[in-house]
């Protein structure tokens, strides 16, 4: 993807590691529920979901579209067996013969489909390396609740040498966040800008586009606690989809 070229660099500091690792007891719980194995984590990022997973006893295994990406979750994953490669989660059966029992499309990544037909290639692409009863596990950081309030500017971190803030633009079915970061040097500040355009993904639009799937069973959720989606309430959106 374009958007992370010259964001890669940067993307720790708006997903830091310690709080993926808060997500581990969700994660346990998954694993043990679904008896999983193996996990492909279909857009890795930085890795530290893998990090974490393969801590969890899972083998895992990572690609991401993203080189710069996949280079600096090569640096993260060193002294693991974790095998990475570069490939667009559409085209998934182009890399990897091997079916999962588990592939991960999180921290907003499907929200790049920007097109219906997009999603549901990239969920049809998911599909197919899937196990048996194998589970997409699937979670957004825009949900109903973003698209109905649309706020312009939101703080995203805070902290005394560096301030992040997404300025948001809205359109009919997608966003595109400008992403300010802002760090304090020794006499000034320095800033740098960089913009990513996502898809509006509310819950009828998802659900509409899994209708399209060969996915029969779907559990779609409103945080890492597994609570009821709630359109008015909930600032993630989360799904567990079985083949």
């Amino acid at each position: 993807m374009d958007d992370y070229k010259n964001f890669a660099q940067d993307y720790e500091a708006l997903n830091p590691k310690e709080e993926i690792f808060l997500q581990r007891d969700f994660f346990s719980q998954i694993i043990e529920k679904y008896n999983v194995k193996t996990c492909l984590d279909c857009a890795c990022g930085l890795g530290w979901h893998l990090y974490m997973i393969n801590n969890l006893g899972v083998k895992c295994y990572g690609s991401d579209i993203s080189p710069e990406m996949i280079d600096i979750c090569k640096n993260n994953l060193r002294g693991t067996n974790i095998e990475l490669r570069i490939e667009d989660y559409c085209k998934l059966s182009e890399t990897w013969e091997r079916k999962f029992d588990m592939i991960l499309c999180v921290s907003s990544a499907l929200n790049h489909m920007l097109e219906d037909e997009d999603i549901i290639r990239a969920l049809d692409s998911m599909y197919e390396r899937l196990e048996e009863n194998g589970i997409v596990v699937m979670f957004s950081g825009i949900s109903d609740v973003l698209a109905r309030s649309r706020p312009k500017l939101i703080p995203a971190r805070t902290n005394h040498d560096e301030a992040i803030y997404h300025i948001i633009e809205y359109f009919d079915d997608r966003v595109v966040f400008n992403i300010l970061d802002v760090k304090k040097t020794k006499d000034s500040f320095i800033h740098s800008l960089n913009s990513m355009t996502l898809s509006l993904l509310t819950k009828a639009r998802f659900e509409k586009c899994v209708l399209k799937t060969k996915f029969t069973n779907v559990n779609v959720f409103g945080d890492f606690d597994f609570s009821t989606y709630s359109e008015d309430k909930s600032n993630r959106l989360f799904a567990i989809l079985q083949k």
